[in-house]
């Protein structure tokens, strides 16, 4: 999705955190229970860290000290 096309005028982050809300709202509506809920959740969660580690990948201490 092209956030940009979508809020042109937003800052993207403040965009995906409405995202996420509207997201936990669906969770809220389609889970029978907190325990389904939770794990729906722990998923995205999941899947979110995973997005995030590949996009900023962890450098090693020696990494670190060689620079660019």
């Amino acid at each position: 999705m092209d956030l940009a096309r979508v809020a042109p005028n937003d800052d993207p982050a403040v965009v995906a955190g409405a995202i996420v809300l509207f997201a936990a709202e669906i969770i809220c509506v389609s889970s029978k229970d907190l325990l389904e809920a939770r794990s729906y959740l722990d998923g995205m969660r999941t899947a979110i860290d995973q997005l995030l580690v590949n996009a900023f990948p962890l450098k090693s201490p020696a990494h670190a000290r060689q620079g660019p």
